[in-house]
């Protein structure tokens, strides 16, 4: 194949992908990721309730839910084990346990990785 030829084939071929670059996008759909958060009998524990919708505000099933939640005075020193959010039981909605190490300000990264990805931060106080 000569100089030429190898111009003129990689030439086709970026404009055949250009041309079907549109098939291959796809629609990234936006969730939405709410919680609420509650006291439990043991001290500093916290249950989540996590509710993920779609852009439609329909509730999203079959999600896979993280949540990591640090001081965000003190990064990395007082850090929580990841926890991961388990279906409660209605469409969209997911819950947790975990265990704060003092008072003060937190942060909680709720991530969901399926179906789409989402990464929101939760902030919150405890006394």
């Amino acid at each position: 194949m000569t100089a030429v030829s190898r111009r003129a084939f990689a030439i086709v071929c970026l404009a055949t992908t250009a041309l079907q670059a549109p098939a291959f996008a796809q629609s990234v759909e936006k969730l939405s990721v709410e919680w609420t958060l509650a006291k439990t009998k043991t001290p500093l524990e916290r249950e989540a309730l996590i509710t993920v919708t779609n852009a439609q505000g329909q509730p999203v099933s079959g999600a896979n839910i993280e949540v990591k939640v640090d001081m965000p005075s003190m990064p990395m020193m007082h850090s929580v084990p990841k926890a991961t959010a388990e279906p409660s039981g209605e469409p969209g909605r997911y819950k947790t346990k975990f265990t704060l190490e003092m008072a003060g300000e937190w942060a909680a990264q709720v991530e969901v990785t399926k179906p789409v990805r989402t990464k929101v931060i939760k902030k919150f106080n405890v006394d």
